[in-house]
């Protein structure tokens, strides 16, 4: 599988960094505190990198085979593979 190519990532990072801080930033509000998180469909984990970069440690990250590992924003021993 060949999965998505570095520019499909490259042209969305902007706009996905910025709508993930808008809205886990609404969500933490009225949320407890977060302490794990996992998002099933998570791409290279731009989401998920937000909030690790807000102080959540236990984050996991699941999506297919085509997701380049390359491009992970996560470390990849948070990523797992799935069909």
């Amino acid at each position: 599988m060949s999965g998505y190519k570095k520019a499909f990532y490259a042209d969305r990072h902007e706009s996905s960094v910025y709508s993930a801080g808008v809205i886990l930033q609404i969500v933490r509000e009225v949320l407890p505190p977060i302490q794990s998180a996992v998002d099933f469909g998570c791409g290279v984990g731009t989401w998920l990198s937000i909030l690790k970069a807000s102080g959540v440690d236990d984050i996991q990250g699941v999506d297919g085979p085509w997701v380049q590992k390359a491009l992970l924003e996560i470390p990849e021993k948070a990523f797992l593979v799935t069909n």
